[in-house]
């Protein structure tokens, strides 16, 4: 077998094992389900696995990032995780190191901004949530947005 049909051969294999951000946003679909009175939000629900008690609900919203005009890379847009229920439970955490597996096996880059938002007394300051995008792999990019690379 030559070297060139090897090679055709080996980049076949990697397309193939290789997923995308269409293959993301479908897992991602997968696992929520429609926010009634948001459609462009999903909610994450779980329960307690030895109590069978309901968690407090996640929201969040992501945009396959081809649709966002950011070129060929496979991304995704991560525009918003917020616990509207109660904070401070780590089910925010749960939900992002979730995605963040997601991302990884589909190999897709995650993009977003660090932006605070609601009304809550307990409403973290926009250093506390750049730390805990940090604690989980993140990094600031150059123009004030954030990003994680598939498999950090």
């Amino acid at each position: 077998m030559s070297n060139q049909r090897i090679a055709s051969e080996l980049l076949k294999v990697a397309r193939e094992l290789t997923a995308s951000a269409s293959g993301f946003m479908s897992e991602y679909r997968a696992n929520t389900y429609d926010n009634p009175l948001a459609p462009h939000l999903r909610v994450w629900s779980f329960a307690d696995a030895d109590t069978g008690e309901r968690l407090p609900l996640i929201v969040t919203e992501m945009v396959d990032g081809r649709d966002m005009h950011f070129g060929d890379e496979e991304s995704i847009w991560f525009k918003s995780i917020a616990s509207p229920e109660k904070q401070k439970t780590g089910q925010a955490s749960y939900v992002l190191k979730k995605i963040i597996k997601m991302a990884d096996k589909h190999n897709v880059t995650l993009f977003g901004s660090v932006k605070p938002f609601g009304t809550t007394k307990n409403k973290l300051k926009k250093s506390q949530l750049m730390s805990w995008y940090k604690r989980h792999g993140w990094k600031k990019t150059d123009r004030g947005g954030i990003v994680r690379k598939p498999n950090q």
